[in-house]
């Protein structure tokens, strides 16, 4: 104990510095966050999908006068644009928003990663998106009960249609069925517009889909809701159930985004950085936009979307096994 004592006190002087050195790297960092301009990766295509990343942009520029311009880079299950988040300088001049499949998804679905998931440095959440369940108008199951009810009477007759293998559809879904006891075939198509055309054409049985693409379906009476994903609901239908209500206890999976960056970005610049984008979406017309889309704003923060993703991991985890998707 007394070796350890002296060993302390040698150190000390050395220790303090090196605290007091890093305290003071976060807060220059910090105050000198002003990049010119500023790159927001978007891991996926242009569209509906990367409309918060674009009112971010903006929001950034009218409140801090930032040049911030948004880079689409989809491709590989997101991977693309991770990979090249994990090769950016760690200067606060890069950022990403993201869908889980970078942060929790993927290094349980591929046999290689061109990038450390656990690399990226939290910064904040952005969104939470919920998936609803529906059935085509015609079906003769009017709730999720009754599906799974008539799914274990039948195993293996009923379908569910996918954006593709490995999606948050598909896993979403599979997650659903494995926790309801029941054996339904998964059946992939080459996004969500496919998907939607198989059940509208009757090929399929079930399907999850974005609120945004499904409420359209829902007001023409084409689509019925059973469910949606989420516990606390969905915003943009505000009249139907989540799932662990409506016939599966204790399911609850969402979609999201969040905003990350490099490995090593130091934390100060994070923080900065979480601030800037808790101001931009303090406005309620940003937010009311965001459910236009069926999503709901969520921030909180360094520490939340620490804690958000290391939950994260595990119900995806869990969810991919379910599936058994793998990808290369």
């Amino acid at each position: 104990m007394n070796v350890f004592r002296r060993a302390l006190r040698a150190a000390w002087p050395g220790l303090l510095f090196a605290l007091l050195w890093a305290g003071f790297f976060n807060v220059v960092a910090a105050q000198d966050w002003a990049p010119k301009p500023l790159h927001i990766i978007v891991a996926f295509g242009a569209g509906s999908a990367d409309t918060a990343a674009r009112l971010l942009a903006e929001g950034l520029r009218q409140h801090f006068g930032l040049t911030a311009i948004v880079e689409n880079h989809p491709g590989a299950g997101q991977n693309v644009g991770a990979a090249l988040l994990s090769r950016a300088k760690p200067d606060g001049a890069t950022i990403m928003v993201t869908a889980p499949g970078p942060l929790v998804i993927n290094e349980f679905l591929y046999s290689k990663l061109e990038f450390d998931p656990r690399s990226f440095v939290p910064i904040t959440l952005l969104t939470t998106d919920p998936l609803v369940f529906a059935v085509n108008s015609k079906s003769p199951y009017k709730t999720l009960k009754d599906f799974i009810d008539a799914a274990k009477q039948q195993p293996g007759r009923f379908t569910y249609a996918s954006a593709g293998a490995g999606a948050t559809s598909h896993m979403m879904s599979a997650a659903l069925f494995r926790m309801a006891g029941v054996e339904v075939t998964h059946i992939p198509y080459k996004g969500g517009a496919e998907a939607a055309y198989a059940l509208i054409a009757g090929q399929v049985d079930f399907l999850a889909s974005s609120p945004v693409s499904a409420v359209p379906q829902i007001q023409s009476g084409v689509f019925r809701p059973l469910a949606v994903s989420a516990k606390s609901g969905a915003a943009i239908l505000p009249g139907i159930a989540p799932a662990a209500i409506a016939g599966v206890p204790g399911y609850d999976y969402a979609t999201w985004l969040a905003v990350v960056g490099p490995p090593q970005l130091p934390a100060g610049v994070a923080t900065a950085i979480a601030n800037a984008v808790e101001t931009v979406f303090k406005e309620q017309k940003l937010r009311d936009t965001l459910s236009t889309y069926g999503s709901q704003y969520e921030g909180g923060g360094q520490k939340r979307l620490a804690d958000w993703i290391r939950d994260e991991r595990v119900r995806w985890k869990a969810a991919v096994e379910a599936s058994g998707a793998t990808a290369q």
